[in-house]
């Protein structure tokens, strides 16, 4: 099972002085008669992983009480090198700790081109031949600023619809797709929401809490929604939930004071039937469609990519018990990452 390293990543601003030189000489771009590589001109996403990968090796070494003032290559030695590896495969999957080691070994050659790094080349070529890099999972195609811009579209759009009660259920369907985008919850408690209880008005911001015999992990789960979002709900709270209310369809159901989302027959929203809608307007609106668990896999795919030192909170914003989702997103940006890079030397 996996779980988060018992060290944490040095960052640059405590490395030794000759590795943050390295570190500087890498990112300073190179002619082409300079014999030595340059990691400038790279995606800033494919950066900070090479800078997260020496990090995390010099945390590593502070980790084993190892003394890393002298800086540079005096730890790469291969038994050193050896129980790093070994160290990473104890807590991580072998597809993350094959790309931890092949970003270790890449910075390396970049930082200190003069150096031989044999045992380095020694341990981690194995790794590579050994182990695959290619998951089961098919990359994500859309992010999460794609699906916030596409759900700001629908609110607006929504508002211009005649239909009154028209208008109420897609600005419902509209606003739950917003806020999954900040708050990638299972589609049975999204849908599930309680006026007062799940979901309540703090200062200026809204606020989810999902107790924890309700959430699949057994854990609370406390989503803060940022204050963008506040006047869309204040706006479905205060004029278009009492209109959905104000229906009488033939699966009308008393009972509804609290349930946060209403349904054309001024019922409680079934969560499934709210999913199908969320799936139909993405779907419209992008070409693709969305199901609100996918939204959980763009949100994990999202910050692997964006932020790929940050990683770790994958399982918090998923509600995870284990990080096992947050390295497989990780390993599936890389993919996306390569692609992207391949567009740009492509469209240069």
């Amino acid at each position: 099972m996996a779980q988060l390293l018992p060290w944490d990543v040095l960052p640059i601003y405590n490395w030794p002085t000759v590795d943050s030189e390295a570190w500087s000489a890498a990112m300073t771009p190179a002619s082409i008669f300079d014999a030595r590589r340059s990691l400038h001109g790279r995606p800033a996403v494919e950066c900070r992983v090479m800078c997260a990968a020496w990090g995390r090796w010099l945390g590593y070494l502070l980790h084993t009480e190892a003394d890393i003032g002298a800086g540079g290559v005096s730890h790469l030695t291969r038994d050193v090198i050896k129980t790093y590896a070994e160290s990473l495969f104890r807590h991580l999957s072998p597809v993350t700790v094959r790309s931890y080691m092949t970003s270790f070994l890449i910075v390396a050659e970049h930082m200190f081109p003069a150096e031989p790094l044999s045992d380095l080349r020694a341990i981690t070529r194995p790794i590579q031949k050994r182990i695959s890099p290619v998951g089961k999972y098919m990359p994500e195609l859309v992010d999460s600023v794609t699906l916030d811009h596409a759900a700001a579209q629908m609110l607006h759009d929504a508002e211009h619809v005649t239909h009154q009660y028209r208008a109420a259920g897609l600005y419902r369907d509209a606003l739950a797709t917003k806020m999954l985008v900040y708050a990638p919850l299972r589609i049975g408690n999204m849908g599930a929401l309680r006026l007062g209880k799940d979901i309540s008005k703090v200062g200026t911001q809204y606020r989810i809490t999902i107790a924890g015999e309700s959430a699949k992990a057994r854990k609370p789960l406390t989503y803060p929604l940022p204050a963008s979002i506040t006047p869309f709900i204040d706006r479905y709270l205060e004029y278009y939930r009492p209109l959905l209310l104000e229906c009488r369809g033939r699966h009308w159901r008393a009972g509804n004071k609290d349930a946060f989302w209403i349904s054309r027959d001024g019922s409680k929203q079934c969560p499934k039937t709210l999913g199908r809608h969320i799936g139909d307007l993405t779907e419209q609106y992008l070409g693709t469609r969305v199901s609100p668990h996918r939204f959980r896999r763009i949100a994990a795919t999202s910050i692997a990519v964006m932020a790929p030192d940050k990683v770790n909170v994958i399982k918090c914003v998923l509600g995870q018990s284990t990080q096992v989702m947050g390295e497989r997103h990780y390993n599936r940006a890389g993919t996306i990452q390569a692609g992207l890079t391949f567009q740009a030397i492509f469209n240069s």
